[in-house]
């Protein structure tokens, strides 16, 4: 799609989020450069997959301990870890982007919750947080998606 300013006359491509997922295959060059190391191996059509993390991991008791820190008395069935290269790697390039214009003590980089219908998760690992899709009770600071690190 392209958008004129009937003013100007000018045209532009209208960016829109992407309704199938090629879009992910843009960098797969530096793909396996990126990821984490403990990650499991992914088939290269595959745009994102949950692992589940065996309790005695060091990743699962750290989450664990985390939640247990607001709710413990929560019986915690399982953990998953989403791996999505493309997620991964946006989440690299802002935190370099942002290394670049503050101090790396500046960065508050911290694990964050978010409470979801169950049926929102597979979009959400896909293709992100979309604010304008969520959908709240009680939205105490406005329209938004909400997380907390507690």
């Amino acid at each position: 799609m392209r958008q004129i300013n009937t003013n100007t006359g000018k045209e532009r491509e209208i960016r829109r989020r992407p309704a199938h997922l090629s879009y992910q295959n843009r960098c797969e060059s530096d793909q396996e450069a990126t990821l984490p190391s403990h990650w499991n191996p992914m088939p290269s059509n595959q745009t994102h997959t949950l692992q589940h993390l065996d309790v005695s991991s060091s990743e699962y008791l750290d989450i664990a301990r985390l939640v247990r820190m607001t709710l413990p008395t929560l019986n915690i069935v399982s953990i998953q870890r989403l791996q999505n290269p493309y997620l991964w790697r946006l989440f690299q390039y802002k935190r370099a982007n942002l290394s670049r214009s503050r101090n790396e003590n500046q960065m508050n980089v911290q694990k964050l919750f978010h409470a979801v219908e169950p049926l929102h998760i597979d979009t959400i690992c896909k293709e992100n947080f979309d604010w304008r899709q969520a959908k709240t009770r009680t939205q105490e600071f406005g329209q938004g998606a909400y997380f907390s690190n507690r």
